[in-house]
C-alpha cells in the first residue's frame, strides 16, 4: 500500500498525467459563426456610420476590423481545435487575389475617352469580381460548416489509453495488477 493510503485504496506506480482536454464541437462551430455574424455586424456598422455623415475615422476603423473578421473569423473555431489553415481560409486568400485582379482589369478600362475605349477587359474584370465574391462565400460557409469536424479531428488525436501497473484492493489484500485508463 502506498504511504498515507487507507485499506482498499488502489495505488498506482504511474505518475498521475492529466489528459488534453477535449475540445467541444458546438464550441467550435459558435466560434466561427458568432465570429463571422460578429464582423458582419462591425462591416455595416462602419458603411452605415460612414454613409451618415459620422467620424470618418471611426467609421472606417470599424469598416476594417469588421473586412479583417470576415477573413479570419471563419477560421475560429478550426483553431480552437488546433488547425492552424483551412480550405476555407485558403478560398478567402485567393479571392482577395482575383478580386485585385478584376478591380485592377476595370479600372484599367476607365479612361477620359471612354465612349471610343472598348470594354472588353472591363466586362471581364467585373465578371472575376463577381466569381471572387462567389469564391469568397465559399469560403466562409465551409468554414462554418466544418469547425466540428475540426473539434472532432482534435479529439481523435488526443484520445489516449493507458495502462499502468497498480495496486489493487482485494478480499485478502492488496494485489498488483494493471490499470487501464483512457479519454474518449
Amino acid at each position: 500500500e502506498a504511504p498515507g493510503a487507507g485499506a482498499g485504496a488502489m495505488w498506482s506506480g504511474a505518475p498521475n498525467v492529466e489528459p488534453a482536454p477535449l475540445k467541444r464541437e458546438d464550441t467550435a462551430r459558435g466560434l466561427s459563426l458568432w465570429g463571422t455574424l460578429g464582423s458582419a455586424a462591425l462591416l455595416t456598422g462602419g458603411i452605415a456610420l460612414g454613409s451618415s455623415g459620422g467620424n470618418d475615422t471611426l467609421a472606417e476603423s470599424i469598416g476594417l476590423a469588421g473586412v479583417a473578421g470576415l477573413f479570419l473569423a471563419p477560421s475560429f473555431g478550426h483553431w480552437y481545435a488546433g488547425k492552424a489553415l483551412t480550405p476555407g481560409l485558403g478560398l478567402r486568400v485567393l479571392s482577395a487575389g482575383t478580386a485585385l485582379v478584376g478591380g485592377y482589369l476595370v479600372l484599367r478600362d476607365l479612361c477620359a475617352d471612354c465612349e471610343q475605349q472598348p470594354h472588353e477587359l472591363e466586362q471581364l474584370g467585373g465578371a472575376i469580381v463577381i466569381g471572387s465574391a462567389g469564391m469568397f462565400v465559399t469560403g466562409v460557409v465551409l468554414d462554418i460548416a466544418r469547425a466540428d469536424d475540426s473539434a472532432r479531428a482534435y479529439n481523435r488525436r488526443h484520445a489516449k489509453w493507458t495502462l499502468a501497473p497498480a495496486m489493487l484492493p482485494t478480499a485478502h489484500g492488496p494485489a498488483a495488477g494493471l490499470s487501464l485508463g483512457g479519454t474518449f
